[in-house]
């Protein structure tokens, strides 16, 4: 079941009629157990609104609590985020020392500067485990380290995890504001006075470098 058809009108009305069936039996038991007469016609009426105030309590708690859960859980995927970029970040940063590193050494072992030239990738800064790959692409020696590819797998687990991160906190943002605009959680909202949440921008605006400017 998709969290489109469970924030629906129709699903909650049937958990409701449901909730108020299963309220107004538990109404009746109450009444049998605490009643020496017979349940005569007369309390036919006071177990109906008894039962009635019982499914609209147990819905009202239960709808709170579905929204608190709702809201609790993008906090958790925002530092998700947070710590996945924290770990890219410094994969990145053992990539460009990979690859300065190496770069530096195939310039010194050639004759001259002509030469180097032939050799140099056209990547002047590692940026993301594309770059990375080209690197190690280019390079038949690094291709072949296994340290270097390990880096490279997990470069590329670390970006398929922050993209995953960030789909679950839009997600997640998304679907609160679902559920305190749908019925009959807008009742809450008015009473709670709820504001929609906003998905923060996560892009990472980077300056453009010189040499990627050619000056």
């Amino acid at each position: 079941m998709n969290e489109e058809f469970k924030n629906s009108l129709f699903w909650n009305i049937i958990k409701f009629g449901i909730t108020l069936i299963a309220s107004w039996l538990v109404v009746v038991v109450i009444f049998a157990m605490c009643t020496e007469d017979e349940l005569v016609p007369k309390y036919n009426k006071q177990m109906f609104i008894g039962g009635v105030i019982l499914a609209f309590s147990i819905s009202f708690i239960s709808s709170y609590n579905k929204i608190q859960q709702a809201k609790a859980k993008i906090p958790k995927y925002k530092a998700d985020i947070e710590s996945t970029k924290k770990m890219r970040n410094s994969l990145i940063e053992k990539a460009n020392k990979v690859t300065d590193k190496y770069l530096n050494h195939e310039s010194n072992i050639m004759n001259n500067f002509a030469e180097a030239r032939k050799y140099e990738v056209s990547i002047h800064k590692v940026k993301n485990a594309a770059d990375f790959k080209t690197v190690v692409e280019k390079y038949p020696d690094l291709k072949a380290n296994e340290p270097t590819l390990k880096l490279l797998e997990q470069l590329e687990t670390s970006e398929k995890n922050l993209l995953q991160n960030r789909i679950n906190y839009t997600e997640s943002i998304a679907n609160y504001n679902i559920q305190i605009h749908s019925f009959p959680f807008s009742i809450i909202r008015g009473i709670f006075k709820m504001d929609d949440m906003i998905i923060e921008n996560e892009e990472e605006n980077e300056i453009i470098s010189d040499e990627e400017l050619g000056i």
